[in-house]
């Protein structure tokens, strides 16, 4: 709850400052003219930047808004949705507001120029944020080298088959208490959490996907599933045979 009324408060700020550059002309709150020498002022065409500035700020408060009410209502999708947007329009805002300044030392083809390099940003965060996704969103892969078990993708770990205590199947997961340093994305989780009765732990998980392979080291723990119940239970299967060989050949 604490978050989302701070995410209020950011929404007011936004909603108010927009409200009084665009109808209460609090033009000393718009960046750059506020520093303006009086000669440089009159090269501005002031009422057009801040309508334009007010009405920016009236849609990137309602993006922040939107933003934070997929985070209080546990849809993260729609959390980063909404940031990337807000993202995107606050580049396209702050790149679109020069051509206010009509100052006539500046080529129209300046402004021109600022156009296409607000829109490649825009593009490029849109690309980054959306790779980041499709990556993180990728199932983790279960290797099995002769001294330990990896597990590839986003957070991936390569474990020391000496490290891993016990290998278990379950069918219920500890609560997950909170995020520490990882990516959530609806259901699925990756990365260090705080789990109910255990601490810290390295999740590779579909919440929603039971069973769920629980690794016990000897430092930490390691919970592991995949789309599919099958796909969990074979990779259960391969796991503890791999553990008990190299258990086996290390006592041989």
């Amino acid at each position: 709850m604490g978050a989302f009324l701070i995410n209020l408060a950011v929404t007011a700020v936004l909603l108010a400052c927009g409200y009084l550059i665009k109808h209460r002309r609090w033009y000393w709150l718009i960046a750059g003219y506020n520093t303006a020498s009086a000669a440089e002022k009159k090269n501005y065409d002031i009422a057009g930047l801040a309508s334009f500035l007010g009405n920016g700020l009236f849609v990137l408060a309602g993006l922040w808004l939107a933003g934070a009410l997929g985070q209080y209502l546990g849809r993260p999708v729609v959390f980063l949705v909404f940031i990337a947007l807000f993202v995107c329009a606050l580049i396209y805002i702050v790149f679109t507001s020069q051509k206010y300044h009509g100052d006539p030392r500046r080529p129209q083809r300046t402004t021109r120029i600022e156009v296409k390099i607000a829109l490649a940003l825009i593009i490029s965060v849109s690309v980054f944020i959306g790779g980041l996704l499709v990556y993180g969103s990728r199932p983790a892969k279960l290797a099995l080298h002769p001294g330990s078990v990896e597990i590839t993708g986003m957070y991936g770990r390569d474990l020391p088959c000496e490290q891993v205590l016990e290998v278990t199947l379950k069918e219920a997961l500890p609560q997950v208490r909170g995020k520490r340093d990882g990516f959530d994305f609806g259901s699925l989780l990756k990365g260090d959490f705080e789990l109910q009765g255990m601490g810290k732990a390295r999740l590779f998980l579909y919440t929603d996907r039971p069973p769920y392979i629980h690794l016990r080291l000897r430092e930490g723990h390691v919970w592991l599933n995949f789309p599919d119940r099958q796909a969990t239970t074979e990779a259960f299967t391969r796991l503890s045979r791999h553990l008990a060989q190299r258990r086996s050949a290390a006592v041989d």
